[in-house]
């Protein structure tokens, strides 16, 4: 079981509720308190381009980037059906988040929905967090997004289904997790039923999802390693303060400026 394999066939679909909209103006809300004059923005794991179709709308430039073929091939395919004015803002390129090289740097970074919770062991998080920094202009923004270990500690992860459908299909999602505490992660396995509504034929997959989750405590100083510092918290996407009832948190942190001897 491979993830976001089948999955990304119906990612869409599955989200289509999700405020990207309102994360957006939340992201863009940032960037303008502390970098107002970047437009160029690296997205890692980037998925099918959600986010990144709104902040190109919103003329910044985006580079996105994902290790899942599938998830780039449905981002690009709507980039070449966007307007000429959109898709020029736009690229993606398949990369790793723990060792990708992009031979360029960025006014911002973000990696939104989670994404750095997919990092499984603690020396894929140091990487990844290096090349967030290699790859930032100096005085750059890193954002992101990330589930909350004191929420999920508090409560426990939840079993959500969910049932999504359009003209031609309907999607069944069940969620069966597994907490693993002294790894810091929930393992989740998402069981899909498919239906074409037109045939009445239905078929079923599944993936396995293993996701960390963080306190700002421990990844303060590993963001620190790398010349990053946390500038603001918060709950995503509100700028609520922390708290153990929150689930989902974000970190804002800045590229310390390189002095150089003279």
């Amino acid at each position: 079981m491979s993830v976001f394999g089948d999955y990304a066939r119906y990612y869409d679909l599955m989200y289509q509720d999700k405020a990207y909209l309102r994360e957006v103006a939340f992201l863009v809300s940032i960037l303008e308190r502390f970098t107002p004059d970047v437009r160029d923005i690296l997205d890692i794991g980037c998925g099918t381009g959600m986010h990144d179709f709104e902040l190109a709308r919103r003329a910044y430039a985006v580079t996105g980037i994902d290790v899942a073929e599938a998830m780039l091939a449905r981002a690009e395919a709507k980039r070449v059906d966007s307007k000429p004015g959109i898709a020029r803002r736009l690229e993606f390129r398949q990369a790793d988040a723990t060792s990708f090289s992009l031979g360029r740097s960025f006014g911002a970074v973000v990696s939104l929905f989670h994404v750095f919770g997919y990092l499984r062991t603690d020396e894929d998080l140091a990487n990844a967090i290096a090349k967030v920094a290699a790859h930032l202009d100096d005085e750059g923004l890193f954002v992101f997004d990330f589930w909350h270990a004191p929420a999920v500690e508090a409560s426990g992860p939840g079993a959500p289904e969910r049932t999504v459908e359009d003209d031609d299909i309907q999607v069944k999602r069940k969620a069966t997790p597994t907490w693993r505490p002294e790894l810091g992660m929930v393992e989740v396995k998402y069981d899909f039923t498919v239906t074409d509504r037109h045939a009445a034929t239905s078929r079923q997959f599944s993936e396995v999802h293993k996701v960390r989750y963080y306190s700002v405590e421990a990844l303060t100083p590993l963001l620190a390693a790398s010349g990053l510092v946390v500038i603001e918290t918060g709950e995503w996407p509100t700028g609520a303060a922390l708290s153990p009832a929150v689930f989902g948190a974000y970190i804002v942190a800045r590229k310390q400026r390189v002095m150089h001897g003279t």
